[in-house]
């Protein structure tokens, strides 16, 4: 008799460890420190990228004349402002998303930033022109990969490098 109360006084408390265990598990989720992947941004990033590389190996090659004036890329610029901030509304849009928001934001300044260094004269100065276009291609290259990298590192769940 008492090696039966014992079997089931085990048995119980196997069953209570069992549940214990079942509903911890259960009750698990995965707990998300910043946003999802998204294609959406992935794709927008990717194709600014493209706009931008596009646009100053443009104005590169026209350098040292009148065709490298802003004027003559204002329309340029007006797509680019809307390019960023369609990517900036999606990225906002997203919970958890504080850190390709910020990333965003900067990009939208560099972008800023440029456009009005273009208004001070890429058509003056050849060789000074070509290395500041060549530091700033180098340095939206920078900013696009590090959105990119963010975005990549959100699909396969790894961590991102800071």
């Amino acid at each position: 008799m008492k090696m039966q109360q014992r079997n089931l006084a085990r048995y119980r408390a196997f069953m209570w460890v069992l549940l214990i265990l079942s509903l911890a598990v259960s009750g698990c989720t995965n707990i998300r420190l910043i946003a999802d992947y998204d294609e959406t941004t992935d794709k927008a990033v990717t194709e600014l990228q493209r706009k931008i590389s596009t646009f100053l190996i443009d104005v590169e090659s026209k350098l040292g004349t009148s065709e490298a004036g802003h004027d003559k890329y204002a329309e340029t610029y007006k797509e680019l402002r809307v390019d960023i901030g369609a990517i900036e509304l999606r990225v906002n849009a997203l919970p958890k998303n504080k850190i390709t928001q910020d990333q965003v934001e900067s990009l939208k300044a560099n972008i800023i930033l440029l456009e009005s260094l273009h208004k001070t004269g890429f058509a003056n100065g050849i060789d000074n022109q070509k290395t500041i276009l060549s530091s700033v291609q180098k340095d939206f290259d920078v900013a696009l990969a590090a959105i990119l990298k963010l975005e990549l590192a959100k699909r396969r769940g790894d961590e991102p490098q800071e």
